[in-house]
């Protein structure tokens, strides 16, 4: 990939960017460190582009200055390319910039009104029912939601990287520890006034959260309007009332082909992954440190807890489990509204927990059943099998549940993602203001990535259908195609979206009830899926976990797999989860509605069917280009960045799909209840600089995260141009005030599949994206 010419020349005059990887040649995998080469206790270097911007003399790039000396705007990012059939794949990683200026006047105009926010009532619609016909001296179990601006860890922690405070992993681990016991210091502060004043009511504070502000207590109902009127109080509402996931039975008699774990790695393309290392296993073989780490979170209703399944093991059946102990706990909770215990196994082993927890990391390729027949090992397997996970069971107080992911320390293993297949109700509008949405948002803004089922409530004109987490803005909506049970890879690849016989169908979002016409769903996946694990301790051909709880662990067991790849290939980069949601939206087959989309998510498929990518050269057909990164947009701004290296492209050039993810910390209601639901304006644009034309163009005025795309890029040079139309009033923890932090990521390639290939008629191999 080469460099663009504006970058070229700020890095000869400031000496910004150097490459932090390798150069590899094209069709070559990167080599991976030797086993031995790799020590627990070693203090291996942290790769990140970051890095570049503690060369720069004066105000650190980003952080403290937006612009270099010449007007140009910084970015940071990385990535790679072919530039010609039979070239050498190049990578550049760092900091760069980008050109910007201001919107002229009646330059850009939208159709579409902002839409017009009320301010959420203080006692939830639930609460407020519930409070009707409740005497005054009856408790009532509430959640009661505070005002306060917390920095997230993860901005603290890249800060830190650019300004050089961060090296090696054992410097970001001790800055992660201390960035946490302080939050958890002044939660507790902020909590101490409210906890007095329940006390005073003669209520009684049940559980205190430890990294939002926010606690469950039993309060006289007759105090709830005094206290609902204190400033710092946000909200108060009942404990979320958990939706109880989908189960169904298969009947095998009348599916001649069944969908198996076989049948979506190939469909969904995560067998390239797993083919090429990729398990989640992390850059050594022999080093369990380096892991991916999960956590599978589960409503401990009925189908409670997790059976400790042999699939679950490392190897043969002797050996340990892959679950995510240490710092003194096993990777294994049980939480309840009193808290989250570390336990040696669950009390109930739950059909639907074990299920989803296999369906991301679950391994039978190693030994692990040695009864089981070789053949069938995989279609039981799961899409992330060497992974480490944590296991969370809950039975009441799912928010606090989320909260105590965030509580975990380096030495117990923090997590890359949330895998999260339950829902509680988020009315009236699927606002993201519930204490589920709000603990999922406070998770991403301490880096750790939360993928969160829509649900199967289908869709309304009148009222919410999606459940929390994942209305949170900050968490990454996962909805089900495929309803049936015969499936091959072609069929997980053209499947319609899920709608059984029952009146079920995956939930989506995107009109004034659903969402306040923002998305919900980011991307899909196959509903249906038989050889899962079971309590039983083997795996059932029938299924009793289905839809959108089975969808959530693919996708979720897919980025993982995903980050393993790009930590070997270029940096921890990936571990911001907004970089790894723009990088996941790349991943969707551009499914609507009305067909393929060009530009904008739908939403009922977001971004589409999941459809993996593997960014080098064994998995892009030449010529190529790849590239992912963030920087700040500001209000009534464009900002223009060359695709590929900076030239027009070559006629060898297909498509080109971007994607873009920003988050905005007004959405939830915690830092004023009157922004709940405010999201900055961005527009995502493919513009050809040359002919002055727009190419492709998501500006929908509504959501978070935008998508465009270009079918016959050949011939053309091409920009990717963000648009900060409405960044008024958001003020960012990096970006400063009207400013907002976007992610975005594109890739351009050949369409032709020479290398990797397809196979129409199978639906193996590397599905073309211009199809």
């Amino acid at each position: 990939m080469l460099e663009h010419s504006s970058i070229r020349s700020v890095r000869v005059r400031l000496v910004l960017a150097v490459a932090l990887l390798s150069v590899a040649t094209a069709g070559c995998k990167v080599d991976k460190p030797k086993p031995e080469a790799l020590d627990s206790d070693a203090r291996t270097p942290y790769r990140h582009p970051l890095s570049a911007l503690a060369r720069v003399e004066g105000p650190t790039p980003l952080f403290e200055a937006l612009d270099d000396p010449a007007g140009n705007r910084y970015l940071v990012g990385e990535g790679g390319g072919i530039d010609e059939e039979g070239g050498p794949e190049r990578t550049v990683s760092g900091l760069f910039v980008a050109s910007r200026r201001s919107i002229r006047p009646g330059e850009i105009t939208k159709s579409d009104p902002p839409l017009e926010r009320t301010p959420l009532p203080k006692l939830t619609p639930e609460l407020a029912e519930r409070l009707a016909g409740t005497p005054a001296d009856s408790r009532l179990e509430v959640l009661i939601s505070l005002r306060g601006e917390l920095p997230g860890r993860q901005a603290e922690l890249e800060r830190d990287l650019a300004q050089g405070r961060i090296r090696f992993h054992d410097d970001l681990d001790r800055r992660r520890s201390d960035l946490t016991g302080d939050r958890q210091r002044r939660v507790a502060a902020l909590l101490g006034p409210v906890a007095s004043a329940i006390e005073a009511t003669g209520g009684t504070v049940l559980r205190p959260c430890r990294n939002s502000p926010c606690l469950i207590a039993s309060v006289p109902a007759g105090a709830l309007t005094t206290l609902a009127a204190r400033p710092e109080v946000v909200d108060l509402g009942l404990v979320g009332e958990v939706v109880p996931p989908d189960e169904e039975d298969l009947d095998l008699a009348a599916a001649p082909t069944i969908v198996t774990g076989v049948t979506v790695r190939q469909g969904a393309q995560i067998q390239q992954f797993l083919d090429n290392s990729y398990d989640g296993n992390g850059l050594s073989e022999l080093l369990e440190g380096d892991n991916v780490v999960v956590a599978v979170v589960e409503s401990a209703g009925p189908n409670a807890g997790y059976l400790s399944h042999d699939g679950y093991r490392e190897h043969d059946p002797d050996s340990s489990f892959r679950f995510a102990e240490g710092g003194g706990a096993t990777g294994l909770w049980q939480c309840t509204p009193d808290g989250c215990e570390s336990v040696k196994a669950f009390p109930v082993a739950g059909s639907h927990a074990t299920g989803a927890a296999g369906i991301l990391f679950g391994d039978l390729e190693d030994g692990q059943l040695p009864a089981t027949e070789a053949a069938v090992r995989p279609t039981a397997s799961g899409y992330s099998p060497e992974a480490r996970a944590h296991l969370y069971a809950f039975n009441g107080g799912s928010e606090l549940t989320l909260d105590h992911v965030g509580s975990l320390t380096p030495a117990q293993n923090v997590p890359d993602l949330v895998s999260n297949a339950w829902g509680t109700y988020d009315s009236p509008r699927c606002s993201g203001t519930n204490g589920a949405a709000r603990a999922a948002n406070r998770l991403y803004q301490d880096g750790i990535a939360v993928f969160a089922a829509v649900h199967n409530n289908g869709g309304s004109s009148t009222q919410c259908q999606t459940t929390a987490p994942a209305s949170a803005i900050g968490a990454f909506g996962v909805g089900a195609h495929l309803w049936g049970y015969e499936g091959t890879a072609l069929t997980v690849r053209t499947a319609p979206i899920y709608e059984s016989d029952g009146g079920n169908e995956s939930s989506w979002g995107g009109n004034p009830n659903q969402g306040q016409n923002r998305s919900l769903v980011g991307l899909t996946a196959t509903g249906t899926r038989a050889n899962k694990f079971n309590t039983s301790g083997s795996f059932s051909q029938t299924g009793v976990i289905c839809c959108t709880s089975l969808a959530t662990p693919t996708v979720a067991g897919a980025a993982a797999d995903f980050i393993d790849f790009y930590r070997d290939r270029w940096s921890h980069f990936i571990d911001n989860p907004g970089s790894l949601y723009a990088n996941m939206l790349l991943m969707g087959d551009r499914q609507t509605l009305a067909g393929k989309g060009l530009s904008s998510l739908s939403h009922r498929w977001g971004a589409g069917r999941l459809r993996m990518r593997m960014f080098n050269g064994e998995g892009m057909d030449a010529p190529w280009y790849y590239f992912n990164g963030w920087t700040c947009i500001s209000h009534q701004e464009i900002w223009d960045f060359p695709v590929g290296n900076g030239g027009g492209l070559s006629q060898d050039f297909d498509a080109i799909k971007a994607a873009a993810y920003w988050f905005d910390a007004r959405h939830d209601g915690t830092l004023d209840p009157d922004q709940a639901g405010a999201v900055a304006d961005v527009d995502l644009w493919l513009w050809d600089p040359v002919t002055n034309s727009q190419l492709s163009v998501d500006d929908d005025r509504f959501d978070n995260k935008a998508r465009a795309f270009v079918a016959n890029a050949g011939g053309h040079h091409v920009n990717l141009r963000l648009v900060g139309f409405d960044v008024h009033g958001h003020d960012d923890p990096v970006c400063g005030e009207d400013a907002v932090r976007v992610f975005f990521a594109y890739f351009a390639e050949d369409s032709d599949r020479e290398s990797p290939t397809f196979d129409a008629t199978t639906g193996l191999g590397i599905f073309p994206e211009s199809f």
